[in-house]
């Protein structure tokens, strides 16, 4: 039985057995040769009767150290079976690929393999939370040769203790026991599967990832809830994986399933494009196919939106360089125009139209300071202003912001008290707060701005103030 030799071999390095009957045959080759050297002894010489008889001792004391020894081990590796039996212990062994070679009835049972049908891996055989953080430790730990043991609950007061054991063969020997939560080894006599319904098609069903098996070809034989999901159907027995994405990723995914190219891609369903999932395959030895899909749309449209801001921040350095440079042009234009106001005053001919140069390179000024502020290269110019006058300088291009339907109101006090601060800002919030206010309105309504002095006996904590 697969158990006895998985135990005997980790135990001893080599099959107790053959320890057995290396030992015993040697001792008769011995005999043999010692019978032959006194019976020519002429031939043997008593040199050769030395050496053989030499032998021949070495032979019956390894016997004596190794049949005792071997025997035990071969009874105590077939008590541990047939404990494992009777505590309901689930045991398996698995080769390098990760496919079960042999397993004893409870795992079979755990798993839901049908009598004739080979038994899935233990990291599909138990798939789903809270076991999948185990599985993958465990996994892990088997591929790199390790002895790891772990737990986790699988029902209220009842938990599995997973153990994994490599073997000299390159195999790997798994035990799943049940004991009570919180409890060392507590023993469980009743069936794990009564208990907990472990096992292909129950927790693999109910596993937040989506999981498949299919053949070769990508035929699927049974899918879990989210994989179904994914593709927007029902149950997807007997679909085929290609009929189920999109066209431009058929070829990836045929060359996924023959194993000729990665062990992973992303896939895009036929009916819902916008949604994006990584596909993982794991080939069995019985040439059936583990697939795996993790849905990624949220992480892929993350990943845009980043792209988007990343672009917008070099964007906004753009902007902010060109303004600057912008700034210098107009403080030219500003100045010369200032200079020629000077030498032509309001009766002039020429009056208007220097006057208008002046306004509009004004306005422009303004405008930089906007690009600058939004790209944080503005420096803050703070003075002493009147908000009256900020404001209604700002009502002319507010009415442009409105939509129809949407009036603006201005209600401004009386003997209002001077600001210290910068004017390009303060016109950036009203305009925020205007528009705001506009999207907010979407049938309709009046913006009301109003100012007034007002007086607080200590500074308003972020977020908590109540405009009146």
């Amino acid at each position: 039985m697969m158990a006895t030799r998985g135990l005997a071999a980790g135990s001893m390095g080599f099959a107790p057995g053959l320890w057995r009957w290396a030992a015993l045959g040697f001792c008769v080759l011995t005999l043999i040769a010692a019978a032959l050297a006194f019976a020519m002894p002429a031939s043997a010489g008593w040199e050769g009767l030395v050496l053989v008889a030499g032998i021949g001792a070495v032979g019956c004391l390894v016997l004596y150290a190794v049949w005792p020894k071997a025997t035990l081990a071969a009874a105590d590796a077939q008590r541990v079976a047939e404990a494992a039996a009777r505590a309901n212990i689930a045991w398996a062994i698995t080769g390098a690929d990760g496919a079960v070679l042999d397993c004893n009835p409870v795992y079979r049972r755990m798993a839901g393999a049908a009598d004739g049908e080979a038994p899935p891996p233990p990291e599909l055989a138990l798939a789903g939370e809270p076991s999948s953080a185990v599985l993958y430790r465990l996994t892990r730990s088997a591929a790199e040769r390790q002895l790891r043991e772990e737990s986790f609950q699988v029902a209220p007061g009842l938990e599995i203790v997973a153990a994994v054991r490599p073997l000299t063969g390159g195999e790997t020997a798994w035990w799943f026991t049940p004991r009570l939560a919180g409890m060392r080894n507590a023993a469980i006599t009743e069936p794990v599967s009564a208990a907990v319904p472990l096992g292909i098609s129950a927790v693999f069903r109910d596993a937040p990832m989506g999981l498949a098996l299919s053949d070769g070809k990508g035929v699927i034989a049974e899918a879990n809830a989210a994989f179904a999901e994914f593709f927007g159907r029902p149950s997807l027995a007997g679909a085929k994986l290609l009929d189920l994405v999109d066209a431009a990723e058929r070829n990836a995914v045929g060359e996924l399933l023959a194993g000729s190219g990665s062990s992973t891609t992303e896939i895009k369903p036929l009916q819902e494009r916008e949604r994006i999932a990584e596909l993982f395959v794991h080939p069995l030895n019985d040439g059936r196919v583990v697939l795996y899909l993790l849905d990624v749309s949220e992480q892929k449209a993350l990943e845009t939106k980043f792209a988007q801001s990343q672009k917008m921040q070099a964007v906004g350095q753009l902007a902010g360089g060109v303004a600057h440079d912008f700034n210098n042009l107009l403080t030219v234009i500003i100045g010369n125009s200032e200079f020629l106001l000077m030498r032509h005053p309001a009766g002039d001919p020429s009056f208007k139209e220097i006057n208008e140069i002046h306004q509009n390179a004004l306005r422009a000024a303004t405008l930089v300071g906007q690009l600058l502020a939004f790209s944080r290269k503005q420096t803050l110019q703070p003075k002493v202003l009147g908000v009256r006058d900020v404001v209604s300088e700002l009502a002319v291009m507010l009415k442009r912001l409105l939509r129809e339907g949407v009036e603006l109101e201005l209600d401004h006090g009386t003997d209002l008290w001077p600001v210290h601060a910068d004017e390009v800002q303060i016109s950036n919030a009203i305009i925020n707060l205007v528009v705001n206010a506009r999207d907010a309105m979407p049938k309709g309504g009046t913006v009301t701005i109003r100012t007034a002095n007002e007086t607080v006996a200590a500074p308003l904590a972020l977020g908590s103030a109540i405009m009146p």
